[in-house]
């Protein structure tokens, strides 16, 4: 059993790898695609296809024409960072984009948290509408869930504003 790494023959993106017996790879690699020996990083390497068909008949073998790849940018919540995945490059998401995807998170979990908490007191107030611990428990929850849903707030913003100055002007 031998690994191949897949990839297509129109742009040389590596769209997979394969394990299989070299006899049965022709039968297991798609229409459109071709395989090389070994393992490639799909994210970060790809065959340069031109090259190959250039150096046709100088029986180079496929590893020279593994190159370094940079894909496309997900969105302007990433940033492109060597050594992120054993010693390989990725687009990975800025870190203040995670901090700040962490805080909503964190906030819309309490604010959960919350609702169900509420459900006791009211309860109690529906049984007796004078009951002043109950009261002053809904009054606490309802104090803390006003913070939070302001700061869920003010990262959305934040999130806009990112995004409005990273986006490039109108025409």
């Amino acid at each position: 059993m031998s690994t191949y790494a897949v990839y297509r023959l129109s742009d040389g993106i590596v769209v997979g790898h394969k394990v299989c017996p070299p006899r049965q790879l022709a039968r297991n690699t798609p229409s459109g695609c071709a395989a090389i020996d070994g393992e490639l990083d799909a994210p970060s390497q790809r065959i340069d296809v031109q090259l190959m068909e250039a150096s046709r008949g100088d029986f180079s073998p496929p590893s020279d024409f593994v190159v370094d790849y940079q894909p496309p940018k997900p969105d302007d919540d990433h940033e492109w960072r060597e050594n992120v995945f054993n010693g390989r490059p990725r687009w990975v998401k800025r870190d203040d984009v995670v901090r700040r995807e962490n805080r909503d998170r964190v906030a819309r979990a309490r604010l959960n948290e919350i609702t169900l908490a509420k459900v006791r007191p009211l309860t109690e107030l529906v049984k007796d509408a004078q009951d002043g611990a109950a009261r002053a428990v809904l009054d606490e929850l309802e104090a803390e869930a006003v913070e939070l849903r302001k700061d869920v707030i003010r990262t959305a913003d934040e999130t806009e504003r990112a995004d409005r100055l990273q986006r490039p002007p109108a025409l």
